[in-house]
Order: C-alpha cells, then sequence, then structure tokens
C-alpha cells in the first residue's frame, strides 16, 4: 500500500453493501480474468501501476532504481489532458519552499542575468524531472517530489516575490499501467488485452497453471 491503492476483503465486503454497483463492475471484471496472470520470460511480473500520466510512463529504474525490461517508458496520450488529475498548482511561501529542499540560505532569483537558483538538469525518458541543481546541491526529481509533496516529478515553478508557484502534470510515480490512460484506451475501443500489452513491454497473458 505504500505505491499502489488496494481494497481489502472487508472493505470489498463494505462496498457491496454500500455501491452494488460498483461491487459487481468489480466482480466482473475479476471473474472475466480468472485464471489469467501477465507474464513475461516465463514467469509472473510485477505489474504495477499509477493514477494518471503527463502524456508518457516512465522506466523503472528512473524511479525505485531496478531495471526491469516490461517496465519501459511508453506514450500515453489518453489521459494527458483528460483525468482528473491531469494537473494541480499548489502556492508556498518561498521560505517554506527552499526549507523543504533542505536549502538553508535563499539564492539568486535568476534576475538581472544572474544564474538562476534551481535548474533542471536532466529529464527521464518519461519527460519527468531527471535530476535538479539547486546551487551546488543536487536532488532527482523523485526526492524532489517526495520533499515538497507533489503529485508527479513532472514539474514546474514560478518564483514570484516571496512565494513559489508549482505546477505538476499527472499523478503518481509514472511506472507501468496509467489507471486513467487504461481508462482513455478502453474508451477509443482497445481491449483488455491491447492495454496491458501496451503497458507492460514484451508482456503476454497467460493462464497460471503455467507456473503450477
Amino acid at each position: 500500500q505504500t505505491h499502489q491503492v488496494y481494497r481489502s476483503k472487508s472493505e470489498m465486503d463494505k462496498l457491496r453493501d454500500t455501491d452494488e454497483d460498483a461491487w459487481r463492475a468489480i466482480d466482473q471484471a475479476v471473474s472475466a480474468t480468472q485464471g489469467l496472470v501477465i507474464a513475461y520470460g516465463g514467469g509472473p511480473i510485477d505489474a504495477l501501476y499509477f493514477s494518471s500520466s503527463n502524456g508518457y510512463t516512465e522506466n523503472s529504474e528512473d524511479v525505485f532504481g531496478f531495471a526491469l525490461p516490461y517496465l519501459r517508458s511508453v506514450d500515453s496520450p489518453w489521459d494527458r489532458d483528460d483525468a482528473p488529475r491531469a494537473s494541480e498548482t499548489v502556492t508556498l511561501p518561498l521560505d517554506q519552499f527552499y526549507d523543504k529542499l533542505g536549502i538553508n540560505e535563499r539564492l539568486s532569483d535568476g534576475k538581472n542575468g544572474k544564474a538562476a537558483p534551481i535548474q533542471v538538469r536532466s529529464r527521464t525518458s518519461g519527460k519527468r524531472v531527471g535530476t535538479l541543481a539547486i546551487g551546488d546541491k543536487t536532488l532527482t526529481g523523485v526526492q524532489a517530489r517526495d520533499k515538497l509533496g507533489l503529485r508527479s516529478a513532472d514539474f514546474s515553478w514560478q518564483i514570484t516575490d516571496d512565494t513559489v508557484t508549482i505546477t505538476t502534470r499527472g499523478s503518481g510515480h509514472g511506472v507501468g499501467m496509467s489507471q486513467w490512460g487504461a481508462q482513455g484506451m478502453a474508451l477509443a475501443g482497445y481491449s483488455a488485452d491491447e492495454i496491458i500489452l501496451h503497458y507492460y513491454s514484451g508482456t503476454e497473458l497467460v493462464e497460471v497453471s503455467e507456473f503450477l
């Protein structure tokens, strides 16, 4: 539950009592895929997923530090603009902004030809912030996202006087399947199999009995 939404059996039982239509939709989806697993190289995959993208998913090593061949960056245009969390803008006091990032002193604001205090040094394959230079300190985009409590590592900012306005695109870690992207694909006419094989590169759907 650190990175994913998961409902326990007791929570599902409660959902059946409070929203039978929602419970039935989930039950039907589970029944329709009973016995199927997503596999790569003869074994089941670690099927990571997240809420919505910025138009691309991430390579697993850019977020979690380990590379898996089926968790590659792919295009996800279906949720880039239409997902409920496609973008978010938050404003923080500048001192709080620097404190959260672990910066003790304010730096140049980039005016009058001076170097900007914060610069994106690299971006990931998924178009999110790869590394961020803050004075002589460097953070990864994931570290900055965590420190600032942002929805996504795809962010930009605008400093005005004593405040900073941060805009993020997408929601979640960005690795694997985008939930809103999957819905967008379904509405565009793609099948469940096509959606899975798009977000999990090089995988196949097999019967669980193959692993028993």
